[in-house]
């Protein structure tokens, strides 16, 4: 890609231009939508297929929402394991102790990661 290219590209995104996951069929360079229009930075070609670029991004959308409710699940069921471990400490055998709090920690590690997860 030229010089030219990569300075259009700047320029679409600084115009408020969204880059796509969608690649120009001529030069292979990403297509940039600004005020509906889909363009080709690099050789200025039109595309026109708003359409199905919000199809897929209302399907993202909608997958990234079930992603979402997944992981709400998934935390939901971890914070229950810590309950019940938590339970069993308490009236658990105390040779049993250092084997629950080995899993306790096992669980909070896995909600700290998911929690890390959801911030990218």
């Amino acid at each position: 890609m030229e010089d030219k290219g990569i300075d259009n590209m700047a320029k679409l995104l600084l115009a408020g231009g969204k880059m796509l996951g969608y690649h120009c069929k001529e030069c292979k360079v990403p297509l940039f939508d600004l005020n509906g229009e889909v363009i080709c930075p690099s050789c200025n070609r039109k595309y026109a297929f708003e359409e199905e670029a919000k199809k897929k991004e209302e399907h993202l959308e909608k997958v990234k929402v079930e992603r979402v409710e997944k992981e709400t699940e998934l935390e939901k069921n971890l914070w229950n394991t810590l309950d019940k471990l938590s339970n069993e400490l308490i009236e658990g055998d105390t040779k049993d102790v250092n084997e629950i709090l080995s899993k306790m920690d096992s669980v909070v590690s896995l909600i700290e990661k998911i929690k890390r997860i959801k911030k990218l």
